[in-house]
């Protein structure tokens, strides 16, 4: 459920293209979880661990820049009535 108000709240700023992760499970799934597992018992798998939260580092630098770059236009839409109804991120949604 938690990603899914990410997922929506991204889209309301206007960030519609960018992965959001999440932890299901005791397992962190990159993909497909029957088959993208990490097994932290297993050298390919820490390697593959690693190298997701390398990944997971650099996306959310990313993420930061997308949101510095929407960030005015998100307080602009938040000035007006008609703005904030149209940002459609409610307790609802989430």
């Amino acid at each position: 459920l938690a990603c899914v108000s990410a997922v929506r709240f991204l889209a309301v700023l206007g960030v519609t293209d960018f992965p959001v992760y999440g932890l299901c499970c005791c397992y962190i799934v990159d993909r497909n979880t029957a088959r993208y597992r990490f097994d932290l018992t297993q050298e390919e798998g820490v390697l593959r661990y690693t190298a997701f939260l390398s990944k997971v580092k650099e996306r959310g630098r990313e993420l930061r820049e997308r949101f510095e770059q929407a960030k005015p236009s998100l307080l602009e839409k938040m000035r007006t009535e008609e703005g904030r109804a149209g940002l459609r991120w409610t307790a609802r949604a989430q």
